[in-house]
């Protein structure tokens, strides 16, 4: 089984539609870039605080891109011989939780927060 973090930008406030239908620059550029370092933030901790016994869970850790403005960043699952990640995140009857995603996600709660706002920043400079 996956164990998988989502970033995707969609369902926003009006402040995010906004954004949306405003700025060509921060759709077709911020946005995918924003995303890919979120991504790869999250990726990086993940894989650093996952478990280890012989290696392949953090062998596993990949971001995947199956939209334009979707990244999700996955361990396990099919392909890559692991597929204990999900009960390593969450635990079993007879093992606890090690959520190394979770804590990975959250642990850059604020670094996403400012990659967010430096996008909206290039793209417009001048006020919304």
């Amino acid at each position: 089984m996956t164990v998988n973090f989502l970033a995707k930008l969609g369902s926003f406030s009006v402040f995010g539609k906004s954004l949306l239908s405003k700025g060509k620059d921060f759709r077709q550029r911020q946005i995918p870039s924003m995303l890919d370092r979120m991504a790869q933030r999250v990726l990086t901790d993940a894989k650093r605080t996952a478990p280890v016994d012989t290696g392949a869970l953090r062998a596993s850790g990949r971001v995947e891109s199956p939209e334009k403005n979707v990244r999700v960043v996955a361990f396990g699952g099919a392909g890559t011989g692991v597929d204990y990640a999900q009960a390593v995140e969450y635990g079993t009857a007879t093992r606890p939780p090690s959520p190394f995603l979770r804590r990975a996600v959250l642990k850059n709660k604020s670094f996403m927060k400012s990659v967010g706002v430096t996008a909206v920043n290039k793209s417009f400079k001048g006020g919304i």
